[in-house]
């Protein structure tokens, strides 16, 4: 387990980690434009929802736009619409651990997607939707999926967890720790890095280092610390 790991008090030194963070983004740059609906290509737009249509390798196969109309009497108003992203599969997010000459490590990815504030954050080893990995490349990004699914070895806990209902519509994720023996050797590309769980809780300080499904994971594994 990861009850018995203890963290130092005197503040971690992430700069490797920073530096590694804008290596990745450096290689990862994109352009954002806003448009219109009715340049979006890719999408069918209907009266109360959106989706993908064309081939079934798309990025945006994974998910749907809905329009929901809700209501609850305790909030500021009565009734409002909005629109909700709702997922095609459930979500998997694990992260791998490891301890080396006593010092326990886990194994962050650096993630471009679009949503991110700086085009790349550190995420978990793995986090993506399983059955929405049509192509080669996104199959590539998750290069240790089949060592963290189903009973695999070292899992020291498994938990279903709902997403942000305000944005997510019935969206379920399960969050895994993976602890690999001491003796086992992984090759770790070069959007991956081993950091320790001092500097894990430092980049957690920081504004947009980490996605919302990393932070998900540094509050179980604060809980395990403390207990």
């Amino acid at each position: 387990g990861v009850s018995d790991v203890s963290t130092s008090s005197a503040r971690p030194d992430v700069d490797a980690v920073r530096s590694w963070l804008t290596q990745s983004r450096l290689r990862n740059q994109v352009r954002r434009e806003v448009v219109g609906l009715d340049r979006l290509s890719g999408w069918q737009i209907n009266e109360d929802s959106i989706h993908p249509v064309g081939a079934s390798e798309h990025p945006a196969a994974a998910f749907d736009v809905i329009h929901v109309q809700a209501r609850c009497s305790s909030r500021e108003v009565a009734e409002w619409d909005q629109p909700l992203i709702e997922t095609r599969g459930q979500g998997l997010v694990a992260l791998i651990a490891q301890r080396r000459h006593g010092t326990l490590r886990v194994l962050l990815r650096a993630a471009m997607e679009p949503g991110h504030f700086d085009s790349v954050e550190c995420t978990a080893t793995v986090d993506c939707i399983p059955q929405n990995l049509r192509t080669d490349a996104q199959r590539a990004a998750q290069p240790f999926l089949e060592r963290v699914s189903g009973d695999c070895d070292g899992l020291i806990w498994s938990v279903r967890q709902s997403d942000e209902g305000g944005r997510f519509f019935r969206d379920e994720t399960d969050y895994r720790l993976v602890l690999l023996d001491e003796d086992e050797v992984i090759e770790t590309p070069a959007d991956f890095k081993w950091v320790t769980l001092d500097q894990l809780f430092e980049l957690g300080a920081w504004g947009n280092q980490l996605t919302n499904q990393l932070r998900s994971i540094v509050a179980w594994l604060r809980l395990s610390v403390e207990s």
